[in-house]
């Protein structure tokens, strides 16, 4: 979301027990109007703009347009936000204010985006309509900033991560790396090029798996795996990526997932020797177990 920020912030959530209209079939979906709104809801593919707070449901507040005051514009199922919001937003009249509780299904899945939300996590969401219009392709947003500053910022965040974890602080490093992922996701940029689309997947891939190596070092196997399974997600499939999950899943003690990795990454890079000691490193701790 423009700017993205995560907040820390403890403040009581809304109240998981409250009320509400069922929005699918599943009760995976709830929403409650806090405050009534006027006139039309949004049609399919609306650009809209909306004031949002998002908590997990510990009460932890993760994302928030109104502490930025930035309000947030995006076109509706486009991909943009979580489902949850837009499933609830299409329900919604300009000025109405709602409560919107949705577990991963429509919230940000069985991975969650760790460290900042937790797998399989309940979300909530207090929303705000703003205002809406109609169009018929997402060209009609006009962007605060273009893809190529976004890519720019991200790679320069991202700098600032590789120095930190060279210089061994690798905590730091993963706060970069994070806001880099944020960056470069924000839902208010619109790409539509296949080679800017490409970029940004083979960008996230390199973020995703700096984020897994960081956790690697902190000796944090469930992060790293989680981390390593999103690359899978986006078509990662290099030697470097199967050696980290490796590692990964030998932290966890998975010893026989950590082997077919690394197969997996001696296949693709036959000559190399750091794989293949990893490869019997990993045989040595299975033994001793």
């Amino acid at each position: 979301m423009s700017e993205r920020k995560i907040l820390s912030s403890s403040s009581p959530p809304p109240s998981l027990k409250r009320t509400g209209v069922q929005l699918d079939t599943d009760g995976c979906l709830i929403k409650r109007i806090l405050k009534e709104g006027s006139g039309e809801i949004p049609p399919q593919k609306s650009i809209v703009t909306i004031h949002y707070e998002g908590y997990l449901s510990t009460g932890i507040l993760f994302d928030s347009s109104v502490q930025n005051n930035t309000p947030l514009t995006f076109q509706l199922n486009s991909n943009k936000v979580v489902e949850a919001l837009d499933i609830a937003i299409l329900t919604m009249k300009v000025g109405e204010e709602a409560e919107v509780v949705s577990t991963q299904k429509f919230g940000f899945g069985k991975h969650g985006l760790p460290p900042f939300i937790p797998p399989n996590t309940s979300i909530i969401f207090k929303v705000q309509l703003l205002s809406f219009r109609e169009s018929g392709t997402s060209n009609d947003i006009t962007c605060s900033t273009n893809f190529e500053q976004i890519i720019n910022k991200t790679l320069k965040e991202k700098e600032k991560g590789t120095e930190n974890y060279q210089s061994g602080e690798y905590r730091k490093a993963l706060r970069h790396y994070i806001k880099s992922l944020w960056i470069l996701q924000d839902p208010n940029v619109i790409v539509t090029q296949e080679s800017d689309i490409k970029k940004r997947q083979d960008t996230m891939i390199v973020l995703y798996l700096n984020i897994a190596t960081c956790h690697i070092k902190l000796q944090d196997g469930t992060r790293a795996i989680s981390n390593c399974e999103k690359i899978l997600e986006l078509g990662g499939n290099n030697a470097k990526f199967y050696y980290r999950m490796g590692q990964a899943y030998a932290l966890n003690k998975q010893f026989d997932s950590a082997k077919r990795s690394l197969v997996q990454a001696i296949r693709l890079e036959p000559n190399d020797k750091l794989l293949r000691d990893e490869l019997e490193s990993v045989k040595l701790q299975q033994q001793s177990e």
